[in-house]
């Protein structure tokens, strides 16, 4: 692949080692559905689906989304998969066990937590930060 070679005006504007970055905190961090879904989750709800939810006035989608999944978890057909999605949004997910034995007679059992709250940390390991 053939480099292009650079204007003299390019030359003279392009990073040089050991100067400050022009962009030291990287590339942005654009996340547009994210954002958009912030925003919609912070909308009013439509009163009708508000008083049909028994939310207060001042009840936000979020607050409907979280109500009708309780709701799921509580009387709904897929009562198993709500609650375990309200538990790990709430407790975080469960580690996952691994266990793995070589040939040589050598077992690794490997336990992988993450961010489960009230979980282990390095504490219950001995291990110093």
């Amino acid at each position: 692949m053939k480099k292009h070679a650079l204007t003299p005006a390019m030359e003279a504007n392009k990073w040089k080692k050991g100067q400050p970055s022009a962009n030291p905190s990287g590339r942005p961090k654009s996340k547009p559905l994210t954002d958009r879904y912030n925003l919609d989750l912070e909308a009013p709800i439509p009163d009708k689906l508000r008083r049909r939810l028994l939310l207060p006035k001042e009840a936000v989608m979020a607050d409907a989304i979280v109500r009708t999944m309780i709701g799921q978890a509580i009387t709904g057909p897929g009562r198993v998969e709500a609650a375990r999605e309200i538990t790990d949004r709430v407790e975080g997910k469960p580690p996952v066990a691994v266990s793995m034995k070589h040939a040589g007679g050598v077992k690794l059992n490997v336990v992988y937590q993450e961010g489960r709250k009230g979980g282990l940390g390095d504490d219950d390991f001995g291990t110093t930060s």
